[in-house]
C-alpha cells in the first residue's frame, strides 16, 4: 500500500457511482475556496431538481478556460455512503465520483466512454461527467451538440456507437485499478465542508499525492467500489420485505405459517385454489362451481360468508328452515367427491343459521 511521503499513512480512495453524482463546470467570482465553495450553491441552483439545502456540494480543480469542476450530491445518500464506510472501519481520504477516474478528453468535442456490462461511464470535455444505462447512451450522446469524436473502451463488443461519430480505440487497463494507479490528484474530491476529515488536508499536498496500483488479490491501494456497499444494503432490505411478505401471506391465508418458506407455501395453496377436476377435486375453483349452481337454485337459502382453508370450504348459510338446508346439502353431496357436512345450526329469529363444511381430511 502506497503511503504519502510526508505523512507516513495510506492512502484510501472511494468511488462512488456516477448516476447519484451531478458533475458541472460553473463559472465563479475570485476568491478563496471557501468563498466559491459558498457560492456554489447559488451557481448550480437552476440545474438541481430540489431545493439547494438537499444538496451537498463539492468545488473540484480551476479550468483551463477559468471556470471551475464542481459537483452536487444528494445530502442523504453522501450520508449514507458515510455511514457504510463507518461501519466498515474505513476512513477515506477523498470519495471520488467514478466517471472522472476516465482520463480528460483531449478537446471539447471529445468524449471517453466506458462500457462496463449493462452501464456506461462518460466523459465529455474537461467537465461533463455522467454513467447511463447503456441503453440510454445514444440519446444521451446525441444531445451533445458539438461532440465529433467518441474513445470507446467496449471490452465485449456490444455497442455499436452512432454513425455521426468517430470513433476510436479506449485503450485502459485493468478498471479501475490501473486508472487509480495513474491519478496523482483527484480533480474533485466529494469529502469537503461538514464531510471534510482527512480529504481536504490530502488535497492539500498537491503533487506528493500518489495512489498505488492494485495487482491481483495483492494489497495496494483499497478501491472501495460503491457497488458492493449497494447490493449488501439491497440484500439487506430484501431480508426485511421477505419477513413482511411472510407475515402478509399468513394472515391472509391460515395455510401460510409465517416466517417459514412462504413462497412455497403459497405456491402450494395457489395450486389448490386452481385445483381441477382429476387432479385438486377439493380446490377451490373446482368446488365453487359445484356450491355456486345449487346456492342459486336453492329455496331461501342465503350464503352470508364463505371461507377455504386447509381443512375445507366453509359455508355460513341462513334459511327458512333445516330442511332447506339438508336439501341444499343433498345437491352439493350429489356433485362433489368429498363430504359434505353440517357442522352447526342455530335457530335464529327469522330461521335457521347453518356452518356447513366441503372437503377436509377424510374424502369419502
Amino acid at each position: 500500500m502506497s503511503a504519502l511521503p510526508e505523512q507516513g499513512r495510506a492512502s484510501l480512495l472511494v468511488l462512488v457511482p456516477g448516476r447519484d453524482v451531478s458533475i458541472a463546470r460553473v463559472a465563479l467570482p475570485s476568491g478563496s475556496r471557501q468563498r466559491l465553495r459558498q457560492a456554489l450553491p447559488f451557481a448550480l441552483e437552476e440545474q438541481l431538481v430540489e431545493d439547494v439545502d438537499h444538496y451537498h456540494f463539492a468545488l473540484g480543480s480551476k479550468l483551463d478556460d477559468g471556470a471551475w469542476l464542481a459537483a452536487a450530491v444528494a445530502r442523504d445518500r453522501m450520508a449514507s455512503w458515510m455511514d457504510e464506510l463507518a461501519e466498515a472501519g474505513l476512513n477515506p481520504d477523498a470519495l471520488l465520483p467514478e466517471p472522472l477516474l476516465l482520463p480528460q478528453p483531449a478537446g471539447e468535442d471529445q468524449a471517453n466512454v466506458l462500457l462496463d456490462a449493462d452501464r456506461a461511464l462518460v466523459r465529455v470535455g474537461a467537465a461533463q461527467a455522467f454513467e447511463a444505462d447503456l441503453s440510454d447512451l445514444d440519446v444521451l450522446l446525441s444531445l451533445q451538440a458539438n461532440l465529433a469524436t467518441i474513445h470507446v473502451a467496449d471490452p465485449d463488443g456490444r455497442w455499436s456507437s452512432p454513425a455521426s461519430l468517430s470513433r476510436k480505440l479506449l485503450e485502459l487497463g485493468p478498471w479501475p485499478q490501473d486508472a487509480a494507479g495513474a491519478l496523482k490528484v483527484p480533480e474533485l474530491n466529494l469529502l469537503q465542508g461538514q464531510w471534510q476529515g482527512r480529504g481536504d488536508a490530502a488535497a492539500k499536498i498537491g503533487g506528493l499525492w500518489r495512489w498505488a496500483a492494485v495487482a491481483g488479490a495483492a494489497a495496494g491501494v483499497l478501491l472501495l467500489a460503491n457497488r458492493y456497499l449497494e447490493v449488501r444494503a439491497l440484500s439487506d432490505q430484501l431480508e426485511v420485505l421477505q419477513g413482511v411478505a411472510g407475515e402478509v401471506a399468513g394472515s391472509a391465508l391460515d395455510q401460510v405459517t409465517p416466517g417459514s418458506d412462504y413462497r412455497s407455501q403459497l405456491s402450494a395453496a395457489l395450486g389448490r385454489l386452481q385445483g381441477a377436476r382429476g387432479a385438486a377435486e377439493d380446490g377451490f375453483l373446482y368446488l365453487l362451481e359445484i356450491v355456486g349452481p345449487a346456492l342459486v337454485a336453492g329455496d331461501r337459502v342465503q350464503l352470508a360468508s364463505i371461507n377455504f382453508r386447509s381443512d375445507g370450504m366453509v359455508l355460513d348459510l341462513t334459511a327458512g328452515s333445516l330442511d332447506q338446508v339438508e336439501n341444499l346439502r343433498r345437491q352439493i353431496s350429489d356433485q362433489a367427491p368429498v363430504p359434505v357436512v353440517i357442522e352447526s345450526s342455530e335457530t335464529v329469529i327469522d330461521g335457521t343459521r347453518v356452518r356447513m363444511r366441503i372437503g377436509g381430511e377424510q374424502r369419502r
